[in-house]
C-alpha cells in the first residue's frame, strides 16, 4: 500500500507540473480566475467593461451588481485581460466572477464606486475651476477662453459622459503654471464657498489608516493630446482654515506624473480609465519637487482639495493639457 501511495504522489505531481497553475486536486486548490482591477471603474449599461487578471479564461460568468449578469466578449478576453458587456439595471457594488463551480470570486474594488465621493460634478460639486464641456444647447464645445481672455480651438471634441457631468482641463504652456481655472480644480469645504462643512475629505473613511486608503478618478486623455512632460499634476488636500483656500504650502502633495514612464508618444488612456493614487504617495513639500513635507497625511484636519497643474514646461518650449476628470473619491484601496 505504501508504494501504490508514493506512486499516486509522483503521478499527481507529474500531472501538476503539466498543468501548472490551473490544477486543482479535488477541489483543495484555489480557484484559477484573479481578478485585480477594471479599466474603468465606471462603464455604461451596454458598454464594455474590461477586466485585468490572470486565467480570465476560465470565467465562465460574469454578474454585476443587483444580480445581472454580463455577456463576455469571447473575441476580446484572453488570460489576463477580459470584456464583458455591462448589463442594463446594475448599480454599484461588488462584481462576482464565476468558473464552473457556485463559489464566486469575489471584486476587490466596487464597479461605479460612489463612497468618499469628493467631487462628481452631479450631486458633489466643485467650487471652481476647468471647463464644462458642453455648451448651452447640450453639445461639445469646440472653443474656451484661456486666463488672457484668448480664444482657444480644441484640439479634438470632448469625450462622451460616463456618469454625468464632467470637467475639462485645456491649457497651452510655454511658462511656469500660475493658479487659473482652465487646469486647477478645487473644493473649498467653507459653507461660504459653497463647500459642504467642516468634514473630512474622507468621509467616513477619516479614521482609517492612510495606508489602506488611495484616491481614484476617471480620466480620458485622446492620444492625439498625448500628455508628454511638465507640468505635473499636483493634487494635496489642505485644512478648513487657511488663508489662501487650499493650503498648498502647509499640506503634502502628491505628485501625478504618468507620462514620466510613457516613452516618446506620452501618456495617453484610449478612453476613459480609473486612476488609484495611495494616500501613502502624499510626501512633496511645496517648496521644489524633491523637497519632502515633514507630516504625515492628517485626514481629520483635510477638508479642502486640490487637483492642479504644476511646472514648467522649459524654456523655448510649449506643452499641451487636455483632459477630462470625474469622480475624485477616498476610498479603500482593497
Amino acid at each position: 500500500m505504501k508504494i501504490g501511495l508514493k506512486i499516486f504522489t509522483y503521478a499527481a505531481i507529474a500531472v501538476a507540473a503539466v498543468v501548472g497553475a490551473h490544477f486543482v486536486v479535488m477541489g483543495l486548490g484555489k480557484p484559477s480566475i484573479e481578478v485585480n482591477s477594471m479599466e474603468c471603474e465606471y462603464v455604461l449599461d451596454g458598454e464594455e467593461a474590461i477586466f485585468k487578471g490572470k486565467g480570465l479564461l476560465n470565467c465562465q460568468k460574469v454578474v454585476f451588481p443587483g444580480n445581472k449578469e454580463g455577456r463576455i466578449v469571447s473575441e476580446k478576453t484572453n488570460d489576463s485581460l477580459m470584456t464583458v458587456e455591462v448589463p442594463h439595471g446594475t448599480a454599484p457594488g461588488k462584481i462576482l466572477f464565476f468558473e464552473d463551480s457556485d463559489k464566486p470570486v469575489v471584486s476587490n474594488f466596487l464597479f461605479r464606486d460612489n463612497r468618499g465621493m469628493i467631487i462628481d460634478f452631479d450631486t458633489y460639486l466643485a467650487t471652481w475651476g476647468g471647463y464644462d464641456p458642453l455648451d448651452d444647447e447640450g453639445g461639445p464645445i469646440k472653443v474656451v477662453m484661456d486666463k488672457r481672455d484668448s480664444v482657444l480651438v480644441l484640439p479634438t471634441t470632448p469625450p462622451e459622459q460616463i456618469s454625468g457631468a464632467y470637467i475639462l482641463f485645456y491649457q497651452r504652456y510655454n511658462e511656469p503654471w500660475t493658479m487659473e481655472f482652465p487646469t486647477f480644480l478645487q473644493y473649498v469645504a467653507k459653507p461660504d464657498e459653497g463647500g459642504r462643512g467642516r468634514k473630512s475629505i474622507a468621509g467616513d473613511n477619516a479614521t482609517s489608516p492612510i495606508g489602506e486608503l488611495c484616491l481614484k478618478f476617471e480620466v480620458n486623455i485622446p492620444k492625439e493630446c498625448a500628455w508628454k512632460k511638465q507640468p505635473r499634476i499636483e493634487i494635496f488636500f489642505g485644512p478648513y482654515d487657511c488663508s489662501n483656500k487650499h493650503g498648498r504650502e502647509i499640506s503634502p502633495i502628491a505628485f501625478w506624473e504618468p507620462y514620466l514612464n510613457a516613452g516618446e508618444e506620452g501618456y495617453y488612456t484610449d478612453g476613459w480609465k480609473t486612476v488609484s493614487i495611495p494616500l501613502t504617495a502624499f510626501t512633496h513639500d511645496y517648496r521644489n519637487a524633491d523637497a519632502k513635507f515633514d507630516k504625515r497625511l492628517n485626514l481629520k484636519e483635510a477638508t479642502n482639495f486640490s487637483f492642479v497643474c504644476m511646472g514648467d514646461p522649459g524654456e523655448g518650449s510649449t506643452s499641451e493639457i487636455f483632459m477630462a476628470l470625474d469622480n475624485f473619491r477616498v476610498v479603500p484601496d482593497k
